[in-house]
């Protein structure tokens, strides 16, 4: 061992040794935010999709958003936990009235990565002169992922994406996944990993997706029958009853959340909650109920279902849950494994007595 290394312990590892360490592929999210785009006109959510995508990263997620703050602060809050580790976001960090990207990202920061606002508006300069004044890109860390705030224009976009993030972004990733709190380290993390490398994407549900998971509630429902014929619902139509009621519950954005995850085009998963309130037969305040989650068997173990929890678990959050409820049937452990790795606590024990029981 030579003499430096015994007295001061490893030598710090350079720059390009952390970037060749670092995976070449990153789970990445981008949020347009405009009160006037589409995807069909959304040039520099476009740029950053095909940037990124052409890098060999995997783009989990992709969203317009109003401008305002509080839509902001959910979608990126919901890429974070859907398995993103890097979200970028483009519009609204100027200083005009409707401009409040910045302050919807400042305020989910955890920490600040200064130099990165710094080196743009330095390379803006050489560009667009003193006008580079008036942008207030920001980057950071967000519960183990890094979030980064890029104005709208297009030539911005494709300066920030080829200066500074693609040269850089496997490493960033890497330590921004380090400040994670322990609720987020471990399994789960792990779980989230192989849900995207898998090509899963958890996303809302649209119209069109209401076959699919009105066949899979269909699913959750036999599955429940077989457990135990005697307690659970034996209705008939399941597969047409579900999607009369979510193409209903879809109506209303401000207290329902259908989530799908989605592999090659296939629905592979969904997940089902809603705002619910106080009942006082079930002794329950207010809350978020987290009403159905099913994955098809053979993708069990790749970490879908910890996705789709988590995603629904911030989405009720963000709505005004103050916490989220669920029932599981008791011979279900896995289940029931799953749920308390992440954060659920068991509260009641249902029990049932049929009508010909003896004693």
């Amino acid at each position: 061992m030579p003499p430096h290394a015994a007295c001061y312990g490893r030598p710090r590892m350079s720059a390009e040794e952390h970037r060749k360490a670092s995976d070449p592929r990153v789970p990445v999210a981008v949020l347009t935010v405009s009160d006037t785009r589409t995807l069909g006109d959304d040039a520099s959510g476009s740029a950053l999709a095909a940037g990124l995508t052409d890098a060999g990263h995997t783009l989990v997620a992709r969203r317009i958003v109003r401008d305002e703050p509080s839509e902001v602060r959910r979608e990126i809050e919901a890429m974070v936990a859907g398995g993103a580790r890097v979200v970028i976001t483009t519009g609204g960090t100027g200083i005009a009235a409707r401009d409040s990207t910045y302050e919807a990202v400042a305020g989910l920061l955890e920490k600040r990565l200064d130099g990165f606002g710094e080196l743009f508006r330095a390379l803006s300069y050489a560009q667009i002169g003193p006008a580079a004044m008036m942008s207030r890109a920001v980057a950071g860390t967000y519960r183990g992922g890094l979030v980064v705030a890029l104005p709208g224009s297009l030539d911005a976009v494709t300066l920030a994406l080829s200066k500074l993030l693609l040269p850089e972004l496997p490493h960033l990733a890497k330590l921004a996944a380090r400040t994670a709190p322990p609720s987020r380290q471990g399994t789960t993390r792990d779980d989230a990993r192989d849900a995207t490398r898998a090509g899963i994407i958890v996303r809302d549900a649209r119209p069109s997706d209401l076959d699919a998971a009105a066949r899979l509630a269909a699913k959750l429902v036999r599955f429940h029958q077989a457990l135990d014929p005697a307690r659970y619902l034996d209705a008939p139509d399941l597969e047409a009853g579900y999607r009369g009621w979510f193409a209903k519950e879809l109506t209303r954005p401000e207290r329902v959340v259908l989530l799908v995850a989605e592999q090659a085009d296939t629905i592979v998963g969904y997940a089902y909650g809603r705002l619910e309130g106080a009942d006082w037969n079930l002794l329950l305040a207010e809350h978020g109920a987290l009403h159905d989650v099913w994955v098809e068997p053979e993708l069990r173990r790749a970490g879908v279902a910890t996705r789709l929890v988590r995603e629904m678990c911030s989405r009720l959050t963000t709505l005004g849950a103050p916490r989220v409820l669920l029932h599981s049937a008791w011979q279900n452990r896995e289940a029931h494994a799953l749920f308390e790795r992440l954060g659920f606590r068991r509260t009641m024990v249902e029990m049932t007595r049929e009508a010909d029981a003896e004693g």
